[in-house]
């Protein structure tokens, strides 16, 4: 009856092996064009010197500790590959832990969370969106501020 059971044992432990490294080679991604998650900056000093430097506009996704929307927001709209793509090529993802209260949070006139700015390579203000955004919203966000005169003449870019 033992010898069964790790038969029974050894067959799924095969089956599991073969069927895994097939699913396994099925999600490998070409990194050219595919990138899993978001590489945030996490500094906005830092951020803001990388955006002026690649002339990308910096995309500010400002969140609390306590936040229940940012959490929804982080697990849905910023999960979307299409999203991460684009966020990933056009802009400096940064992604803040601010206080309410903080010296930051004041300058960059946050009241709300999450509040997402987009911020020009040379510093200025490029949108401001307060609460949580659905997939879409983003997008439309997204592409608003690449379309945006403001972005076009500080980066040097036309607009699209």
């Amino acid at each position: 009856m033992h010898k069964t059971y790790l038969r029974l044992f050894v067959l799924a432990l095969s089956f599991a092996v073969v069927h895994g490294a097939a699913d396994a080679q099925s999600v490998v991604e070409d990194p050219a064009t595919q990138k899993s998650r978001i590489d945030w900056v996490k500094s906005y000093r830092t951020a803001r010197e990388k955006g002026t430097a690649a002339s990308r506009p910096v995309f500010l996704f400002v969140t609390s500790e306590e936040c229940s929307y940012c959490k929804k927001m982080e697990r849905e709209s910023l999960k979307n590959q299409s999203i991460i793509r684009k966020l990933s090529a056009d802009f400096v993802p940064a992604r803040l832990k601010l206080d309410p209260e903080s010296q930051l949070a004041r300058e960059l006139k946050v009241t709300m969370f999450p509040t997402t700015v987009i911020i020009a390579p040379d510093g200025k203000i490029v949108d401001y969106v307060r609460g949580y955004m659905s997939g879409d919203k983003l997008t439309a966000c997204i592409s608003k501020a690449l379309k945006s005169e403001k972005l076009a003449l500080n980066s040097g870019k036309k607009t699209r």
